[in-house]
């Protein structure tokens, strides 16, 4: 008597090795339930929106910052808004994934990428480093500043790096230290650099900077070494200049002073009313003084200072109006300014320590001074009221009267300003996975388990003693992701959680060691920070490798044997992995590129599949590695030629070629090992215009059938006659360009004897 048997299309993946030719599978499809039925749904197409950043290549980034799309492939940084693109910059080093988090209202955008990282206000990217000046505190103001003093750093070092040898022979083996370098070509300094120097075989192959020299105008300077300084045979060796330090530039900002006297040269004639003008201040913002003039007898007799303004770093001019002739105010004077702080005009680089500030001109010794020229010495002002040439002992009188100096004469004025810099903190470690804005911070973590905080929404400044580390464990940080209110950093092992606890000194966090997990990540790109969870491949110190979803602070498994076979067998070593929210479901995307594999979980019914791409046919990962959403739709870039992706619902089949929907069944036996014969086929979903191809094994997976095809717009989409089996399993593939949904497929099983 015969059986109808109805096999399901939605199967979940069971794989008996790594291999995943053996056993169910869907591919490029996934399970959606209309109630309660229950459909296999071809996942959404890529399709090209006319955007291919550069000239192609490598995919590093997706982000959208300040309502554009920012890319970033080969190592060069994109935007675009769909219809115009261009480039905002280059990064450098290799060309690893992007991290990418953005401060409070698009003011930064923040990029890290494992070996450096960059900021993007809209108008300027800029590259990280701990060795240009981010920060300068005044710690004395100073008194008595009648103009705005100069601000002069400490040189920066001259050479910082070195390029690729060029051996040269014939040279005595052993290693030089502390040898002079010479000039070749290009640009010239002062002094250059000494290295150690170190020759085998006759060659130099190596030379290490133990000095830095003056510096250079820039790089492309060739640099070499006497015969005689490295044994005292030998020659063709040289060595290209490949950094130069450069160094800071400032500019003081000063308080700013008030009217304080006013002074009339000459009092004029004929007057019967007379007016005065001040010119503006110099500082912006600052109020014009005014003043009124009295009159007697046709010439000025007073000054009253009715407002005495603000911001001027220098005696404004008075400029006298009236009826009469004459008049003139040849001199005004100010109360004393303050250095208020100093501005950053050029953060410098190469320097390995903080540089000394300068402020104004010091007192030199034997040194022609100028008019009203005001010089520092011991940490006093002194302003010149008789231009000469300074003696030869600095200065010491404090008294305010004037006194003679060589054959210039000073009067003190007050106190001398000073001022200290900081380099920039950011951390010179490799930096894990991750990024993330957090309570107005920018939060990086660093292999060491250093979990390193920004100033507040200033990711251009970090402070070297900024910082809390995951330690818990001895393991390396792994990655770095925020969920709820917490930054979660993943050890190799463990997994902490950190909370702003509002610290005054150093990082803000403090560690929650109740939520501490025993489950560390097995790699950093692997973890999706997704709406209210986090998602990763998990490990063990003792365990093997699990997908988990962090369930409030709880770990939930989402990975099933299957899956975690093939993670075990897999590397792990090049992975990209994003979230996409699409057409009601949520998925965890995880591309294994050296497996050449992209598994794919349905969040909510931790139900798996695989997708692929056709691309120069052959089935490959799929095309997009990189995600982000950008006005309500959903975009993808390309691992490998820079290209943009719309991932979208509406469209069938993908710019590189059609979309391989494959359903594999398990195996059926109808509860029997007996013979038995099938008679009718058919296939139940919705009607479109495609045909599906099926085709069986009867050996384990090891062989296949033909194809047979069946019209899916046919009022019955059937085949009869199909054989006989013991044990057999289906593959059901379809490539049309159509929305496929399928829920079953029947077959009438006739029992044997034998």
């Amino acid at each position: 008597m015969s059986e109808t048997l109805r096999l399901p299309m939605a199967y979940p993946i069971e794989f008996r090795s790594s291999s995943t030719e053996k056993g169910s599978k869907m591919v490029n499809c996934y399970a959606e339930a209309d109630g309660n039925t229950v459909y296999a749904k071809k996942r959404p197409g890529l399709a090209n929106v006319g955007v291919t950043f550069g000239a192609g290549g490598k995919g590093q980034g997706l982000y959208v910052f300040k309502d554009k799309i920012i890319a970033v492939v080969n190592n060069t940084v994109y935007q675009t808004d769909l219809t115009t693109t261009t480039t905002i910059g280059t990064l450098s080093g290799p060309t690893s994934p992007c991290f990418f988090t953005k401060t409070l209202n698009d003011i930064y955008l923040f990029i890290q990428k494992g070996d450096s990282a960059y900021t993007y206000d809209g108008t300027t990217l800029t590259k990280l480093s701990s060795d240009v000046v981010a920060l300068v505190n005044v710690s004395t103001g100073g008194t008595g500043y009648f103009s705005v003093p100069t601000v002069t750093f400490s040189a920066a070092p001259g050479v910082t790096s070195l390029g690729t040898i060029t051996p040269g022979s014939g040279y005595t083996n052993g290693t030089y230290t502390d040898v002079q370098l010479t000039y070749v070509s290009g640009p010239t300094t002062s002094a250059y650099p000494k290295a150690t120097i170190l020759v085998a075989g006759g060659v130099v192959t190596s030379v290490i900077l133990t000095s830095s020299g003056t510096i250079l105008s820039g790089t492309g300077t060739v640099l070499s070494a006497s015969a005689a300084s490295i044994g005292g045979t030998g020659s063709g060796f040289s060595i290209p200049v490949t950094g130069v330090g450069v160094t800071a530039t400032g500019t003081a900002i000063m308080s700013g002073g008030t009217l304080s006297t006013v002074h009339i040269n000459n009092v004029g004639t004929g007057y019967t009313y007379a007016n005065i003008a001040f010119s503006d201040p110099q500082i912006s913002g600052g109020v014009r003084a005014t003043a009124t003039l009295g009159v007697s007898a046709g010439s000025i007799t007073s000054v009253t200072i009715t407002n005495i303004g603000s911001g001027y770093t220098s005696p404004p001019t008075g400029t006298i109006t009236g009826d009469g002739t004459s008049a003139n105010c040849d001199y005004t004077t100010i109360t004393e300014n303050t250095l208020e702080s100093i501005i950053i005009t050029n953060p410098g680089s190469g320097y390995t320590y903080a540089p000394s500030i300068v402020i104004g001109n010091p007192w030199v010794a034997l040194t022609a001074v100028t008019l009203n020229e005001q010089v520092f010495y011991n940490g006093n002002l002194f302003t010149v009221t008789v231009a000469g040439t300074t003696g030869s002992t600095g200065p010491t009188d404090t008294s305010g009267t004037p006194f003679v100096d060589g054959s210039a004469t000073l009067k003190w004025s007050g106190i001398a300003a000073e001022a200290y810099a900081l380099l920039n903190g950011f951390p010179t470690d490799t930096i894990v996975p991750g990024a993330a804005y957090f309570d107005t911070y920018t939060f990086v973590m660093t292999q060491d388990g250093k979990v390193w905080n920004s100033e507040p929404n200033d990711p251009n400044n970090w402070d070297a003693l900024n910082f809390i580390t995951a330690e818990a464990e001895p393991d390396k940080g792994v990655a770095l992701a925020k969920h709820f209110n917490y930054l979660v950093a993943f050890g190799e092992w463990s997994t902490e959680f950190f909370y702003d606890a509002g610290t005054a000194v150093g990082s803000p966090l403090l560690p929650n060691q109740t939520f501490r997990m025993e489950f560390g990540c097995a790699n950093g790109d692997s973890v999706v920070d997704m709406q209210q969870t986090v998602v990763w491949v998990g490990v063990g110190k003792n365990t093997g490798r699990v997908v988990l979803m962090l369930d409030g602070v709880k770990p939930v498994q989402l990975s099933d044997t299957s899956v975690e076979r093939i993670l075990n067998q897999s590397t792990l070593e090049n992975v990209r992995a994003y979230s996409l929210k699409i057409a009601g479901h949520y998925f965890y995307i995880l591309n294994l590129l050296d497996d050449d594999l992209t598994l794919v979980c349905d969040i909510k019914s931790k139900q798996w599949c695989i997708w692929t791409s056709y691309v120069d046919n052959k089935e490959t990962i799929l095309d997009g590695v990189f995600f982000t959403s950008y006005n309500n739709e959903a975009y993808t870039l390309d691992n490998l030629d820079g290209k943009l992706y719309n991932i979208s619902e509406h469209t069938y089949t993908d710019d590189s070629g059609p979309i391989q929907y494959r359903i594999r069944s398990n195996l059926i036996d109808a509860n029997s090992t007996k013979r038995k014969f099938i008679g009718r086929l058919e296939i139940v979903g919705d009607k479109i215009g495609a045909t599906l191809r099926i085709r069986h094994t009867d050996d384990d997976y090891n062989n296949w059938s033909q194809y047979r095809n069946v019209d899916l717009n046919a009022m019955r989409s059937v085949t009869y006659q199909n054989g006989s089996f013991r044990r057999r399993a289906y593959e059901f593939f379809c490539t049309d360009n159509q929305p496929l949904r399928l829920q079953a497929c029947e077959v009438d099983v006739d029992p044997g004897v034998t």
